[in-house]
């Protein structure tokens, strides 16, 4: 059986259960089925990120890109993939090979600090992609804009500030890395006609 289908059984009992005890009316079923499974949905792969986090002992690095990431990502949008299982599979992957290439890049070189500076350059440019799914009016998409870009802002100052620290070194790659990924995420979402045009 697929994880869709089982997280859709178990939301679907617990919104039968509301219903039997009048705290949901028949017409709002079908937005709370919606929010309740997105939540879920969430909670098994962040709570996945954090056994892997735990499993390969990287804690505070594994946090710090998990925190910037989703700050980040929540704002500018980004590749989706179709199914919950692609999704889930592909953010823990992800997050794998993310913490796997922080633990061997132990300086933070030239080369990291230009690639986070071109990423950012984009993510300031483009600020948010507009994914038809979630298609967001004017007004939402220009408040969804400026706050990447306060999100970024405050990223790059902790960066440029934890690169005159050396024990905060890890700390910079890893909130690069997660500048980088969403800069990627935000054009490959372009690529795959991801974004719904104003």
């Amino acid at each position: 059986m697929k994880i869709d289908n089982i997280i859709i059984q178990i939301i679907g009992n617990w919104i039968d259960q509301m219903q039997k005890k009048n705290w949901l009316l028949e017409e709002d079923r079908e937005y709370y089925q919606y929010a309740m499974e997105v939540r879920l949905e969430e909670i098994l792969t962040i709570a996945t990120v954090f056994f892997v986090i735990i499993c390969m002992r990287q804690f505070v690095n594994g946090l710090t890109f998990l925190v910037s990431f989703l700050t980040l990502r929540k704002r500018t949008g980004g590749f989706h993939m179709k199914t919950f299982e692609a999704c889930y599979m592909a953010t823990v992957g992800t997050f794998v090979a993310v913490i796997f290439v922080a633990k061997y890049v132990h300086t933070y070189s030239k080369i990291g600090f230009i690639c986070t500076c071109i990423a950012s350059v984009y993510v300031v440019v483009i600020g948010t992609v507009n994914n038809p799914d979630i298609d967001m009016n004017n007004s939402e998409l220009s408040v969804s804009k400026k706050c990447a870009r306060i999100v970024l802002t405050v990223e790059l100052l902790i960066v440029i500030v934890g690169m005159r620290i050396k024990k905060c070194k890890e700390i910079v790659i890893m909130i690069s890395l997660a500048i980088i990924l969403c800069s990627i995420l935000m054009k490959f979402a372009q690529l795959k006609y991801q974004e719904k045009m104003s």
